[in-house]
C-alpha cells in the first residue's frame, strides 16, 4: 500500500481508506459493499442492481427529495455501481462535508424499507433503460453469452447477468 494512504479496520468490519492530499478542498469517499451479481439466485438476477439504484432514494431516515436537498445544500455529488462483485457508493464531497457525506452512507446501506412506487419507478424507468441499453450493445452480449460463461466456468460468476424483470417477477 502507498505510504502516503492512511488505513483503518473498524469492529464492523468496515475498512476505510484515506489519501489525506495537502491544499486539496474536495474529497472522494467510496464505499465498497461485498454484494454484486454474484450473490444473486437465479430466480433474483439482476436484483442487486435494482437495489443500487435504491441507495439514494427514500429510506426510513430521509425521503428522496431530503436526500437530495442535503447532497446539494453541502455540495455533494452521488452515483453509484454495481459489479458482478461489488456495489460501490461514490460521493464527491468538500473536506469539511465527509460527516454528512458519511451519514448519507451509512443510511443508504442499512436502510431496508423503500417506497413500493420509487421502487418501481427505478425499475421500470433507468434500470429497464439500462439493461436495454446492455442487451442492445454487441460486445456487452458477446461478453455475457459466450465470454463469461467460458471465463467463469463452474462458478457463479459465470451465469448471464443480463436479465428484464418479468424473470423477477416484478
Amino acid at each position: 500500500m502507498d505510504n502516503n494512504l492512511e488505513r483503518r479496520v473498524y469492529d464492523n468490519g468496515l475498512v476505510a481508506i484515506a489519501e489525506p492530499v495537502e491544499g486539496k478542498r474536495k474529497a472522494i469517499l467510496l464505499v465498497g459493499i461485498d454484494v454484486g451479481a454474484k450473490n444473486e439466485s437465479t430466480e433474483k438476477k439482476g436484483g442487486a442492481h435494482l437495489l443500487e439504484h435504491m441507495m439514494f432514494n427514500s429510506n426510513e431516515y430521509r425521503t428522496r427529495e431530503e436526500i437530495a436537498e442535503v447532497s446539494e445544500f453541502n455540495g455533494i455529488e452521488t452515483n453509484a455501481s454495481t459489479s458482478i462483485t461489488q456495489t460501490i457508493l461514490n460521493f464527491g464531497l468538500p473536506v469539511d462535508k465527509l460527516p454528512i457525506s458519511l451519514e448519507l452512507a451509512y443510511q443508504a446501506v442499512i436502510s431496508r424499507n423503500y417506497r413500493e412506487e420509487e421502487f418501481l419507478n427505478e425499475k421500470d424507468g433507468p434500470v429497464s433503460a439500462e439493461l436495454v441499453m446492455y442487451e442492445r450493445d454487441p460486445g456487452s452480449r458477446f461478453a455475457e453469452r459466450s465470454v463469461r460463461p467460458i471465463l467463469y466456468k463452474g462458478s457463479p460468476m459465470a451465469r448471464q447477468l443480463l436479465v428484464h424483470f418479468n424473470l423477477l417477477g416484478l
